[in-house]
C-alpha cells in the first residue's frame, strides 16, 4: 500500500517539532551531557532522512 506525499510530509513536520520541543528548553551544554537527549534527536533526525530518501 503506498501511503500519500502529504502523509509522509506530515510525518517530517511532526519530526521537526518533536526536535524543537527536546532541544528548545536546554542549553547546549544540557544536551551534550544527556544521553537520552542526543538518542531521542539522532534517531528523529534519522527518521527525517529515512522518509527523504524513501
Amino acid at each position: 500500500m503506498t501511503r500519500s506525499v502529504r502523509l509522509f510530509v506530515q510525518d517530517i513536520i511532526d519530526s521537526i517539532e518533536l526536535l524543537e520541543a527536546y532541544t528548545s528548553t536546554i542549553a547546549e551544554s544540557e544536551f551534550y551531557s544527556d544521553v537520552q537527549k542526543q538518542d531521542a534527536v539522532i534517531r528523529r533526525i534519522d527518521f527525517q532522512n529515512s522518509k527523504t530518501v524513501s
